[in-house]
């Protein structure tokens, strides 16, 4: 069980964490393509992240992480940036919302152990996402030198995978989520 308590301490952290993650991605030279990025469009899709991280986290199925993450991985092969920058950027991500738990929880064992679960349910999270972004990204480049060798085509429009089972997300969160099944934006 994650501590809600952590978790909303991350969503009221959102704005200054987001600027820690573009400074980062910003001054790292393994994510150089970012650079071309408008500022406001990385901090927006980070700072998503950690206002909805709750939701995120509690997620029973990954229907919703898969189809956001199906979009960024897509975007991120229009956008030109290298599948090795987009995943390093999600480990960037991630080991500011570490560095944050270490910093927040003091006490005893117990505390120690909710910042534990946090972090495991975070890693576990960011898995996912890289997994689904990197599965779109190829396919998308796939497609894309599919229609290299016809010069008429272009690289086909993001069309999701068909999820394996019947959601509701209103059912599973009770909270407004967008037809397309997003939680607000989520950087990498």
């Amino acid at each position: 069980m994650i501590s809600k308590a952590l978790v909303r301490q991350i969503e009221d952290h959102s704005a200054r964490l987001a600027q820690e993650v573009l400074a980062a991605i910003r001054n790292d030279s393994r994510t150089q393509s970012y650079h071309h990025l408008t500022e406001a469009h990385v901090r927006g899709a980070v700072e998503g992240l950690f206002q909805n991280l709750e939701h995120w986290l509690s997620s029973r199925t990954d229907f919703a992480v898969e189809r956001h993450y199906q979009k960024i991985g897509h975007q991120r092969f229009l956008e030109g940036v290298p599948l090795s920058e987009v995943i390093y950027a999600f480990s960037l991500v991630r080991a500011t919302l570490i560095r944050f738990l270490r910093g927040s929880v003091v006490g005893d064992t117990a505390d120690l152990h909710v910042e534990y679960e946090l972090a495991l349910s975070i890693s576990e999270f960011n898995e996912k996402s890289i997994y689904y972004v990197s599965r779109e990204y190829e396919d998308a480049r796939k497609a894309g030198v599919q229609s290299s060798q016809r010069p008429e085509a272009t690289v086909k429009e993001f069309v999701p995978r068909q999820p394996k089972e019947a959601w509701d997300p209103a059912e599973e969160w009770n909270a407004h989520i967008s037809r397309g099944g997003d939680i607000g934006e989520m950087g990498g």
